[in-house]
């Protein structure tokens, strides 16, 4: 997987992060950053909007929510999100975030 070992601008996600209840696909402690990964099922209009109270809970928990289609999900497409959340941040790479060791 792309985000494995710090592989995407050197910055730590945990896989299926329980957060409130609820399962998050990615999560970067750092950046306080969530990253969905979205299947045919969230096009269905009764998921999407369950998925967008979800999404605003987890914002008010001062989270950033980024969903990306499963077609969308390569290397290129996940360097600019996480760029944009660490400019954003004012954490500019490959420097680790405040709070994140060598040991992460």
């Amino acid at each position: 997987m792309l985000l494995r070992n710090r592989g995407i601008h050197g910055v730590k996600f945990r896989r299926q992060k329980v957060i409130r209840g609820f399962i998050v696909d990615f999560y970067c402690g750092n950046l306080n950053l969530v990253l969905e990964i979205d299947g045919p099922i969230h096009e269905v209009p009764a998921q999407r909007a369950y998925d967008l109270e979800r999404d605003a809970l987890l914002q008010r928990l001062g989270l950033t929510v980024v969903r990306l289609a499963n077609s969308d999900v390569r290397r290129s497409r996940l360097e600019t999100v996480v760029a944009e959340v660490l400019e954003a941040r004012e954490c500019l790479p490959p420097l680790p975030c405040a709070g994140e060791g060598a040991r992460g």
